[in-house]
C-alpha cells in the first residue's frame, strides 16, 4: 500500500495552512452577499476539483445552536440535503468544543485571503480560523485525561466520505485526518486546501507505560500527522505548517526505561514531534487514484 510519510520541514515547503478561534454570532455578516463559489484550486488543473460543489453554499453563521459545532451539523445536513456543496465560515475566530465531523459531500471553507495567497509566504493568514481546546496538564496523580483536547476534523463516515475536504481555514490545536475505515475502506475526491495549523498533535495512547511509569506521563504520539488522507483522488496544497509549540509543556521527572534502571528526565510534550502530512492513495474497493502533496 502506497504511503508517503512527510516531516514537519519538508511539508513546510509544500502546503498547510488551517485555522482557529471564537466569534459572537453578532459580529459574524449577518447578510453575507460575496460568497465565494469559485474552485480554489482552479490553478492547480486538477479536474476532479471541478467535480465539487463549490457553487452550493450556506453560511454557518445562518444556523441556531448552543455552539459553532451544533451550528456546524445544521448547516451539513442542509448541504447534503441540497445534494453536496459548501459550508462557508465568514472571517472570524470559531471555538469549538470536540471533534468537527465531515459529512459526506461538504467542504468546510473560510474566507478567501488576501495579500499573501501562497502558504509559503511567512505572511499567509486565512482570516477564518477555528479554535480548538487546549490541553491543561496536570503533572502528578492521573494527570489530565487526554480526551479533554487533542481534537480534529475527522470524516463522519470514512467509507463513504466523497467530495469533501477544508479550504482556507487557520486552525490552532486542530489536525485534519480525512481517514479510511479498519479494512481500508475510503472514499475519494477529499481535498485540504489554503491551510494553516499550529499545534497540531495528538496524545500517544501508549504512554504512561504504568508498569513503570507515573499516570501523569504524555508523550506526543510520532505517527500521527497534522494532515492525514485517504483517498482515491486526493488534493493537498498551499498549506503551511508553521513552527509552533506555544502550547508545549515541560515534565520534570518523567521516567524513562534504563538498560539497568528506571531514568528520570525533564521532557518536553512538542506539538511539532510528529510528521507534516501523510498522505495515502489507494483504499480497498478502488484502483487507485491521483494525488497530489503540495504545490
Amino acid at each position: 500500500m502506497p504511503r508517503t510519510d512527510i516531516a514537519r520541514r519538508h511539508f513546510l515547503t509544500l502546503s498547510a495552512s488551517t485555522a482557529t478561534a471564537t466569534l459572537l454570532p453578532q459580529t459574524l455578516w449577518a447578510a453575507e452577499t460575496n460568497l465565494p463559489t469559485d474552485n480554489p484550486a482552479a490553478a492547480l488543473d486538477v479536474a476532479w476539483t471541478n467535480n465539487l460543489r463549490w457553487d452550493s453554499v450556506v453560511v454557518v453563521s445562518d444556523f441556531a445552536g448552543r455552539n459553532w459545532n451544533e451550528k456546524l451539523d445544521k448547516a451539513q445536513a442542509k448541504v447534503q440535503a441540497a445534494g453536496g456543496g459548501v459550508v462557508y465560515f465568514p472571517p472570524g475566530t470559531y471555538k469549538f468544543d470536540d471533534h468537527v465531523m465531515l459529512k459526506d459531500g461538504v467542504v468546510l471553507r473560510g474566507a478567501t485571503p488576501t495579500g499573501a495567497t501562497q502558504a509559503r509566504d511567512e505572511k499567509y493568514s486565512p482570516p477564518t480560523k477555528f479554535e480548538f481546546p487546549k490541553y491543561s496538564p496536570i503533572l502528578k496523580g492521573d494527570g489530565t485525561p487526554i480526551d479533554n483536547a487533542f481534537k480534529g476534523i475527522y470524516l463522519d463516515n470514512p467509507k463513504n466520505g466523497t467530495h469533501c475536504g477544508v479550504v482556507n481555514i487557520d486552525i490552532n490545536r486542530g489536525h485534519i485526518h480525512l481517514g479510511e475505515t479498519e479494512n481500508h475502506e475510503c472514499g475519494s475526491e477529499r481535498i485540504v486546501y489554503g491551510c494553516v495549523l499550529r499545534n497540531a498533535a495528538v496524545a500517544d495512547p501508549r504512554v504512561p507505560d504504568t508498569k513503570f511509569q507515573p499516570k501523569w506521563q504524555r508523550f506526543t504520539s510520532r505517527h500521527h500527522a497534522a494532515i492525514d488522507v485517504v483517498g482515491e483522488n486526493v488534493l493537498i496544497a498551499n498549506n503551511r505548517l508553521p513552527k509552533s509549540g506555544d502550547d508545549n509543556f515541560t515534565m520534570k521527572g518523567y521516567v524513562l526505561q534504563g538498560r539497568k534502571e528506571n531514568e528520570k528526565f525533564d521532557v518536553t510534550f512538542d506539538y511539532d514531534n510528529r510528521p507534516g502530512l501523510y498522505i495515502n492513495h489507494y483504499c480497498v474497493g478502488g484502483a487507485g487514484g491521483s494525488g497530489n502533496a503540495g504545490t
